[in-house]
Parts: structure tokens; C-alpha cells; sequence
């Protein structure tokens, strides 16, 4: 495989890449084809193997970006709210967005979930996660300073297990996904309300 770093050959990866989701989405990670994807992307098998080297290879790329762009919506969401912004604004301040996200990246559930994906991307997608997490609770006791440590950092991961395992499911309950956000939102807000947590 050679390497393309000219802004050519990053347009072509990226091509390549948002290729390969929509054949993962619509054949499954184990039926997509590197000529199905090459195919989507509008190129031919031989020039998509100057880019990588068969499907894990797309695969990893895939994941890879999924992080990097996790990254950056984790990063804006912060400048939006401080120790003073109400419970309620803040839950959506950053709740709304990584919500928005990960509607519009719901093929990664799939890829994610697949068992040939290498345990370090694994271990890069529960970093940036931690991540954020490790921020939420030092957010949480600038807010709560009489609060114990351990009681607001069990609260973030309650909040965020609430958070993620509620994403497949908005929309089934009003059939408005940003309605069943905000919905979300109230009870998250409602739980941290119940252990005293502003």
C-alpha cells in the first residue's frame, strides 16, 4: 500500500471511508466487499488498495475517524457551559449534541460490535469516552464542592450509562427523535436531582 499524504490522497481516503459506512450499513461489516466499497466510492478495487490494505485495514480507518470527530464534538461542548449554568441547561448543553452525533453515525454501533475490530480501537474509543466522563465529574465538584468524590463520580457514569444506553432507542418512544432527547435530558436531570447534585 503506499501512502498518500497529499490533499488529494486525504480527499480519496476520506471518500473511501464514508464509502465504506454506507456499504458496513447496508451489507453488514462481514458481507462488505473492499470491491463494494470501491464501488461506492466511485473508483476501482486497484485504486482503493493504493490506500489500504483490505477490509480490517478500512476498518480501522473507519474507527479512527469516528474518534477523531468524537473528539472535536466532545471538545465544543465544553466552551458552552461552566459551574453556574442551571442543571437542566447544562445536562443539554452537552447531551443534545453528542445525541445529534451519534444519530448520524449509528453505523459505528455495528462496527464497533464487530468482533474482528482490534482490542487497542476499542481501548481509543473507551479512552475518549473516559475522557469525557473524567471532565463531567470535575465539572460536577466545581458545582458540588461538599459533595464526596466518589459520589459524583459514580453519579457521571450512572448518567453517561443512562445516556448511552437510551441512544438506539430514541425515537420509538414519541417517534420524534429530538423530542425523546429532551425527554432523555429530564431524566438525567431528574436522577442527579434525586442525589443532590446540582
Amino acid at each position: 500500500m503506499a501512502t498518500h499524504r497529499s490533499a488529494r490522497g486525504l480527499a480519496r481516503m476520506a471518500a473511501i471511508i464514508e464509502a465504506a459506512v454506507v456499504v458496513f450499513a447496508r451489507d453488514g461489516v462481514d458481507r462488505a466487499t473492499t470491491n463494494a466499497i470501491a464501488a461506492q466510492a466511485g473508483i476501482s478495487p486497484g485504486s482503493l488498495y493504493q490506500y489500504f490494505n483490505d477490509r480490517t485495514d478500512i476498518l480501522k480507518a473507519v474507527v479512527r475517524d469516528y474518534i477523531s470527530r468524537l473528539a472535536e464534538v466532545y471538545q465544543a461542548v465544553w466552551p458552552t457551559i461552566n459551574a453556574t449554568t442551571p442543571r437542566p441547561e447544562m445536562i443539554a448543553a452537552l447531551l443534545v449534541p453528542l445525541a445529534e452525533f451519534k444519530r448520524a453515525n449509528a453505523t459505528f454501533a455495528m462496527v464497533y460490535a464487530h468482533p474482528n475490530l482490534p482490542a487497542e480501537l476499542r481501548q481509543e474509543v473507551d479512552g475518549v469516552n473516559q475522557a469525557f466522563t473524567t471532565r463531567l465529574v470535575a465539572l460536577l465538584a466545581a458545582r458540588n464542592p461538599a459533595t464526596p468524590r466518589e459520589t459524583l463520580e459514580l453519579a457521571a457514569r450512572q448518567a453517561a450509562c443512562l445516556f448511552r444506553g437510551s441512544l438506539p432507542l430514541l425515537g420509538s418512544v414519541t417517534g420524534d427523535e429530538q423530542r425523546d432527547t429532551q425527554e432523555l435530558c429530564t431524566v438525567i436531570d431528574a436522577y442527579l436531582a434525586s442525589r443532590e447534585i446540582s
